[in-house]
């Protein structure tokens, strides 16, 4: 493990600060921002300590110091370094890929009988029974005959108010004759 590294650097000649050599024809003063070409200044090899250690390097040191790390831990805690009670395995815990794990915390499960797709009810929707499919099915038709009707009653509304007192009038008496036809055909015969 090499724990110095060779770095060429150079002195600016306006200010006199030495930095690492970036570029390989010119460069740039940090200090005073003046532009340098390499092949007009004096260089220098500089040795300085390298303090990237890679995992090789890691894996050296911990092993080397692990003893007294765990001193000083010791010494400032005064408890020994325990594992954090969720990487118990043994407790309540649930083992979840990602997908699942988004799918729980927006309030959804996989489905218990194909395990394929995931709902907020009981089962998805292709596992349902017929006669439930069809329910769901009449209450999206209800749900869009009545946004339906609820988009007229807009649109009449919106128009009576920017329409002339005279074309209002008018509105009103088709409104009424429409209800009188609605009611007369729910009454039929007695």
């Amino acid at each position: 493990m090499n724990s110095t590294k060779t770095v060429l650097t150079f002195i600016c000649p306006e200010c006199g600060s030495s930095q690492d050599v970036k570029g390989s024809v010119t460069t740039t003063c940090k200090n005073c921002r003046t532009k340098v070409k390499l092949d007009q200044v004096e260089m220098i090899e500089v040795s300085r300590p390298n303090y990237y250690l890679g995992q090789e390097g890691y894996k050296q040191f911990i092993k080397q110091y692990a003893p007294e790390i765990e001193a000083l831990v010791n010494a400032q805690c005064g408890t020994t370094l325990d594992e954090p009670e969720y990487t118990d395995l043994g407790q309540e815990t649930v083992i979840l890929c990602n997908r699942c794990h988004l799918a729980l915390h927006k309030g959804m499960r996989l489905c218990p009988v194909c395990k394929q797709r995931y709902t907020r009810s009981g089962l998805c929707y292709t596992c349902l029974p017929e006669a439930e499919k069809k329910r769901i099915q009449e209450g999206r038709a209800y749900g869009g005959k009545l946004e339906e009707e609820d988009m007229d009653a807009d649109r009449w509304f919106s128009e009576f108010e920017s329409a002339t007192p005279e074309r209002r009038k008018e509105m009103f008496r088709e409104q009424m004759l429409e209800e009188d036809e609605y009611d007369d055909e729910g009454l039929g015969e007695v």
